[in-house]
């Protein structure tokens, strides 16, 4: 699986804009593109029910955050081609996503969509906490790494094959396993083996 974050291509359009815009398309990307498809989406953390709704409430959460610009994330994660997961297998991805990015309760917006050789996950999620009103930091900035593991942790639980981009490894029970300074492992590129040199050689 791969798992990447998707930036605003409009970073100077206000959040109502910037929610409205994302959670549409995640929601129903063929009302602007007829070879799109969403197959499925869902929505948590809400009181209300409809996407409308939903929109005015993550608009209004998001703007208590006055020194954040864009507290709203867009993330994407990707089964490779020929794997094709239940909505049940999309629903728990999109669960362990949040929980390994620190957002759990935190408003989600999520849609399954099917218009590629690769099915794929469209995130939107709001990162001021609904109770604290501060905006999470997910990985101290690093966000791309936090959603690449979540992905490699979905990957192992749900018995996906590993792909070939991997940077992070787990274990068998889908931990990710990490070096003596806690820091996460990556996969190492095979490297040109190194020839001795000096009177290492001559011997």
């Amino acid at each position: 699986m791969i798992g990447k974050k998707t930036p605003n291509p409009k970073k100077s359009s206000s959040k109502s804009r910037r929610v409205v815009g994302l959670t549409n398309y995640i929601t129903a990307p063929e009302s602007e593109n007829s070879l799109e498809k969403c197959v499925h989406s869902e929505a948590d953390n809400f009181l209300t029910e409809d996407l409308q709704s939903q929109q005015i409430e993550m608009i209004a959460l998001s703007t208590t955050a006055v020194r954040s610009k864009d507290p709203i994330d867009h993330y994407l994660v990707s089964w490779q081609e020929g794997e094709t997961p239940t909505i049940e297998q999309a629903r728990e991805a999109v669960q362990i996503t949040m929980k390994h990015l620190g957002l759990e309760g935190h408003q989600v917006i999520w849609g399954l969509h099917d218009d590629t050789e690769n099915v794929h996950i469209h995130i939107a999620v709001n990162r001021v906490h609904p109770e604290t009103l501060k905006v999470v930091e997910i990985n101290k900035g690093f966000q791309n790494n936090a959603i690449q593991q979540a992905a490699a942790i979905v990957e192992k639980l749900q018995g996906w094959k590993t792909h070939d981009k991997a940077r992070f490894k787990t274990d068998e029970l889908g931990h990710l396993i990490t070096d003596n300074k806690n820091r996460p492992k990556v996969f190492e590129k095979p490297g040109k083996q190194q020839e001795p040199s000096g009177p290492a050689k001559d011997k």
